[in-house]
């Protein structure tokens, strides 16, 4: 057990430096001038989103402790001041969401042209058919006009989305940390006073979550890779079927094509239904944990609100604030059937691009 996981481990840092190969060439070249600047503006927006996130929790202990109050006129103010909160934060998630699209535009298009340029230059195309033709699997990679059309869409868009969410993700705990520490107050264990006790629950709630959903979900990562492998070659198969189809008739070949077809179907069909029955796993895991996430603050925090002087709009910011938290320190339950899938997109564009290294120029 302990040697397969550091075999994968060997392996998932082989992919983040292949990958970072692929990435790091674009932002640092004069050309993507404009995506940096998009980068520094989906930052900015980060920020903004975050802090609004802040202000949105304050608002819940001054909306709630109103209602309490039976304050209308507070109740009101709150109101209008979540009106304008509302439509700050949909402004930024738009504008977030086109820029991360954009930026993720900009680089396909780079690195679509980038691999074009290289599998065409200097008969790199037929040499690496005429090695495909002799078994070399190695000088060879199968299909790569999926590589540059697919796995780069799907690299790039993904790439994106991933940094993106961990960023914000980074900028929600340092945002609150500080809030859900100084709202916990302290936990008497008699002998013992355990301060900002919600940050440690949510903390130990989070990374327990998180090593279930890995334990779960990490064959995804192979299967996602066959799954590739498999639809790229079945389209391979319809698109030579084809091409051929007159010699096939001619050769009254239909019933040996067909047979191949159906083999090469049944293999994607087979992997689809693996991955659909680990799907339903990795899928009810996160949902039940999303929906039990939603009420363990409040039973946590039921004790203090019932026998001590916490009020409620007190109690809906703690929650809150927990719930924040520990979205971020849940990033990777939300975020790994997407890291699965460009883990696999990934070696696919990596070894495609050692392939191409390996063709003499």
């Amino acid at each position: 057990m302990l040697g397969r996981a550091r075999v994968r481990a060997r392996e998932l840092g082989g992919v983040a430096r292949g990958a970072w190969r692929l990435i790091h060439p674009y932002f640092a070249a004069p050309a993507s001038r404009a995506a940096r600047r998009q980068l520094v503006a989906v930052l900015v927006l980060l920020g903004l989103q975050v802090g609004i996130s802040v202000e949105i929790n304050q608002w819940n202990a001054s909306f709630y402790n109103a209602l309490q109050r039976h304050d209308a006129a507070e109740f009101y103010r709150q109101l209008a001041r979540w009106l304008v909160l509302i439509a700050l934060l949909i402004a930024v998630l738009v504008y977030l969401a086109y820029l991360r699209q954009l930026a993720a535009l900009g680089w396909r298009t780079w690195l679509t042209e980038r691999f074009s340029d290289r599998w065409l230059a200097a008969d790199t195309a037929h040499a690496m058919e005429q090695a495909r033709l002799a078994g070399d699997s190695e000088s060879a990679p199968d299909n790569p006009d999926q590589r540059i059309a697919e796995d780069v869409r799907d690299f790039t868009g993904q790439t994106i989305e991933l940094a993106f969410s961990f960023a914000q993700t980074l900028a929600t705990l340092i945002a609150f940390v500080p809030i859900l520490y100084g709202l916990s107050g302290d936990l008497d264990l008699g002998s013992v006073r355990v301060p900002g006790y919600m940050l440690i629950i949510a903390c130990c709630y989070a990374v327990l979550g998180s090593a279930l959903a890995h334990a779960i979900g990490h064959p995804l990562v192979d299967l996602n890779f066959r799954r590739q492998m498999f639809e790229a070659d079945f389209r391979f198969q319809l698109v030579r079927v084809r091409e051929s189809a007159e010699a096939i008739a001619r050769a009254e070949a239909g019933p040996v094509e067909r047979g191949a077809l159906r083999q090469g179907f049944a293999r994607v069909a087979g992997n689809w239904l693996l991955t659909l029955r680990l799907q339903k796993k990795v899928d009810g895991y996160a949902l039940a944990y999303g929906q039990f996430s939603t009420v363990f603050p409040y039973l946590v925090m039921a004790p203090r609100f019932f026998h001590g002087p916490l009020k409620i709009g007190e109690l809906v910011q703690t929650v809150s604030a927990f719930q924040q938290l520990l979205g971020s320190l849940s990033w990777l339950i939300g975020s790994y059937a997407m890291l699965a899938a460009w883990s696999a997109t990934a070696q696919r564009l990596v070894r495609f691009e050692a392939a191409l290294e390996r063709v003499p120029g």
